[in-house]
């Protein structure tokens, strides 16, 4: 879902959330961290924030046993 992400691409959040992609790093291994504008949602129950990391696949990164956070569900590319 992330492969090839970039500034500009809007992302929404298992929480209906919509935010733009303001800035892409990823990982070695495999994990990318977005910089997005507004801040959404990770940790459900928690703080908003602009800057949050997600597995390929557009999982949040958490601990397994944890199920509360919000999963990216859609990119939407900015052409």
């Amino acid at each position: 879902m992330l492969e090839g992400i970039k500034p500009g691409d809007r992302v929404i959040n298992s929480l209906g959330e919509e935010a733009t992609v303001v800035d892409v790093k990823v990982f070695d291994n495999g994990r990318t961290r977005l910089r997005l504008d507004p801040p959404i949602t990770g940790w459900i129950n928690d703080w908003l924030s602009r800057s949050w990391s997600y597995e390929r696949d557009g999982k949040f990164v958490r601990d397994p046993s944890d199920k509360k956070a919000s999963d990216l569900v859609k990119v939407l590319r900015h052409d």
